[in-house]
């Protein structure tokens, strides 16, 4: 059964209390969350003044009925200390049930779809942003969120600014240039100053090696736990848990570090190069021209596998373009 799940807090470390709630939600054996919107800060709704909310929707499959996953989502309110003391008051965690599978249900306990879903941003963005073609009784969320009239503000990425956006050409080319830019010109100061030509390591190549090795296991190891946790032929209660969020934020960021590192180092020897062929005919520039080269090409690889894991890493939507705020897994 599909289940969509709203999370909001606005108490204490309002992202922690986020990420926790979702590491429990997916700790229950019958779950298992397979998509997590980013996370945004919105104004409170009614209630007293208080602080901005955080919000974020997941999307998960379970084995459980709704009732039975309500009273699962109650049970982890009260774990993380939620404390009903005033209507739509202040608190560190709510998970609110929206949607369960095309079912209309509306018992004293339980009302689905969600009776106030359609008016609030802050559940149709996240959740547009991780399934765009689902609908709400008989209309598209699509369309819901273009009607809805509520304020909520941008992305938000644990207070470091804008959310994660996806590699683009124009990032690489950027941090190529300017890195070719400087080795360029160093390897002239160098030579300047030194009255010798830059050296060129046999460490950078070795360093380079074991990197790209490591990242392609770490590549194969992820990439086959995401695998068997989206295993259609397993039933759900037999499926792997998909990797921890902490482990997935780490390493989208390190598909980033890598595929900048990779830019910068290609970048600098390119210029280093170019600064070098003048003299190519001389025996010393022969060589660093060779290792550079052994370097540039060790770095391409580094470069093609961080692009390969952060694409791994992405929930690609319908709607994806290059550059849009992506979700990632």
């Amino acid at each position: 059964m599909k289940a969509i799940v709203a999370l909001g807090s606005n108490l204490g470390d309002r992202f922690n209390f986020l990420q926790n709630a979702v590491i429990e939600i997916n700790a229950i054996s019958q779950n298992r969350v397979t998509h997590i919107s980013s996370v945004y800060e919105t104004l409170p709704v009614g209630g007293p003044a208080q602080d901005n909310y955080l919000n974020a929707v997941i999307s998960l499959e379970t084995s459980l009925n709704a009732e039975e996953l309500l009273q699962k989502l109650l049970i982890i309110e009260l774990n993380l200390g939620r404390e009903r003391t005033t209507t739509w008051g202040p608190r560190t965690i709510d998970l609110d049930l929206i949607y369960f599978e095309n079912q209309s249900i509306n018992s004293p306990n339980l009302v689905l779809p969600h009776p106030r879903a359609h008016e609030r941003c802050f559940v149709m963005k996240p959740w547009v942003e991780i399934d765009p073609a689902a609908n709400l009784g008989d209309t598209r969320i699509e369309e819901i969120l273009l009607k809805a009239r509520l304020h909520w503000s941008q992305p938000f990425s644990n207070d470091t600014g804008e959310s994660m956006k996806p590699t683009t050409v124009k990032n690489i080319l950027s941090f190529m240039f300017i890195s070719m830019i400087v080795g360029y010109f160093l390897t002239s100061i160098y030579e300047n100053l030194t009255s010798s030509y830059i050296p060129v390591s046999s460490n950078t190549i070795i360093a380079l090696t074991i990197l790209n090795f490591a990242l392609l296991y770490w590549i194969i190891i992820f990439k086959n736990r995401l695998s068997e946790a989206r295993d259609k032929n397993q039933v759900i209660s037999q499926r792997k848990a998909p990797p921890h969020p902490l482990v997935a934020a780490r390493t989208v960021a390190l598909s980033f570090a890598g595929s900048r590192a990779a830019c910068l180092i290609l970048g600098f020897y390119f210029g280093m190069i170019l600064n070098l062929l003048p003299n190519v005919e001389l025996s010393p520039i022969k060589s660093r021209i060779f290792m550079a080269l052994i370097i540039i090409a060790l770095s391409a690889i580094l470069l093609g596998l961080s692009l390969w894991l952060e694409k791994i890493c992405r929930i690609k939507d319908s709607d994806d373009k290059p550059g849009d705020n992506a979700s990632f897994a």
